[in-house]
């Protein structure tokens, strides 16, 4: 099995080590030859060693980790970059349920979008009833609870954190082609998702209440800003649960430039 580069024909030749420290190195430093990679694939897995198959697959759910790592930081570095909020949501539970399958969480989420009734107007009330009519509850912030932030979870189980809440609610207005304006605010450390056309806010934690803006004061949050915060009460769960590598991987895809070294010791350099 050859490829046109020497150095990584030699890794090759170690994927079949039985020490699991050293495959593991092996197995990162190939995934840095991205662009030879392909047809490396293609050899591994039409070879008859069972041992170097199953590496080609371990490979191919690394590059397909690291994508997904590098779409995860790329939206949320860059403020005026469109994406898609449920794209990013599932991306985020892919992070952390890295072993779950993508089409059964698109096919959970096309499920309730085809649920949506057809003879709505679509305005703010026929969404937000829309989820409550479904039983969807939304609560406090819970940095211990990562369920709360999860795509799957929160269909699943129809209970998700506030914030996470007000991400659903644009993903739904953006796939379902509502054409709604909606806006994400912040009042005194609490989320509602804002129609600046009528003032209204929907307040999740009064069980969906819409009532007219009564207060001043308040920040907005932009679609990124509002995915960075799900992100770092992701990365607050994994530090309270000593998650050495999610912390790590969250740290990274939340820092500026991927420049992880400010975090204390043990996941940084420095201790404090």
């Amino acid at each position: 099995m050859k490829s046109k580069i020497p150095s990584l024909d030699a890794l090759i030749k170690l994927l079949d080590d039985e020490d699991d420290i050293a495959r593991i190195a092996i197995l990162q430093l190939i995934t840095h030859y991205q662009y030879e990679l392909p047809e490396v694939l293609r050899q591994l897995q039409e070879c008859d060693s069972v041992v170097l198959r199953k590496r080609s697959h371990q490979i191919q759910s690394l590059l397909i980790f690291r994508q997904r790592r590098m779409y995860l930081h790329h939206i949320l570095k860059n403020h005026n970059r469109m994406f898609s909020i449920s794209e990013a949501l599932l991306a985020i539970h892919l992070m952390w349920y890295e072993k779950d399958q993508i089409i059964e969480l698109i096919e959970l989420y096309q499920k309730l979008l085809a649920a949506y009734p057809q003879n709505n107007s679509g305005s703010l009330h026929e969404l937000v009833n829309f989820l409550k009519d479904r039983q969807f509850l939304g609560i406090n912030e819970n940095a211990t609870i990562s369920e709360l932030y999860m795509l799957g979870d929160v269909l699943e189980h129809t209970t998700g954190a506030n914030s996470f809440m007000c991400a659903l609610l644009l993903a739904l207005n953006e796939d379902l082609r509502l054409g709604l304006k909606l806006d994400i605010i912040n009042f005194e450390h609490k989320f509602y998702l804002y129609e600046p056309s009528s003032n209204s806010i929907v307040d999740i934690l009064q069980y969906w209440n819409i009532r007219k803006k009564d207060f001043d004061g308040e920040k907005y949050f932009s679609r990124n800003q509002l995915l960075k915060f799900i992100g770092s009460v992701c990365f607050c769960h994994a530090i309270h649960n000593d998650a050495f590598r999610y912390v790590l991987i969250l740290g990274e895809i939340l820092a500026e430039n991927h420049n992880i070294s400010t975090l204390p010791y043990p996941y940084g350099p420095e201790k404090i």
